[in-house]
């Protein structure tokens, strides 16, 4: 498995496009390339994404936005997770993972219930009360009841590995947005 310098060391002056670049997670993922040393282009439809997401990268000259269209399925993991699968894609020697598409997810079945319920542990944990109170309806065919994705494949090709669980990445995400 390569350590965490040679991933930066071989990321250096790579040029490399971000689908979905203005999005939260592709933001993130676009500013630590550019802080590495990579061009970055971004193609995003901002459907989702926020151009406030990127503005702020504008001034780089490494960085080009490009407004396009693409779609990705989503998972509930914590966004360094998703940053780690993409640096480890990036830097992969092995040829079976070229081209190849990989669930990044945290591997743990989680209901939506007990996503609301981190959540609103969570921001009470800061010593911040909810202003509305949660009230649930009846199942609507398209709510998902509960969520695992398979992440053996990107474990095999990649050597991906779980940085944060689902309940680390919201306790580290609340920290940072609540200011605690």
């Amino acid at each position: 498995m390569k350590s965490y310098p040679e991933i930066v060391h071989s990321l250096k002056d790579k040029h490399i496009l971000v689908t979905g670049g203005a999005g939260f997670i592709g933001s993130t993922i676009t500013e630590v390339l550019l802080n590495l040393g990579a061009s970055v282009t971004v193609l995003d439809n901002l459907s989702t994404g926020l151009q406030s997401n990127v503005d702020r990268l504008a001034h780089h000259e490494k960085y080009l936005f490009i407004k396009g269209d693409i779609c990705q399925p989503e998972d509930f993991t914590y966004v360094q997770n998703v940053v780690l699968a993409n640096l480890l894609g990036l830097t992969t020697n092995n040829q079976a993972a070229f081209g190849s598409v990989f669930n990044v997810a945290c591997g743990k079945r989680l209901t939506l219930n007990e996503v609301i319920s981190g959540i609103v542990s969570g921001v009470q944990s800061h010593n911040y009360q909810p202003t509305h109170s949660l009230e649930f309806g009846p199942n609507r065919i398209v709510d998902i009841p509960h969520t695992l994705t398979s992440i053996a494949h990107i474990q095999k090709e990649l050597n991906y590995f779980v940085l944060y669980t689902f309940e680390e990445g919201l306790a580290t995400y609340l920290a940072h947005s609540l200011h605690d």
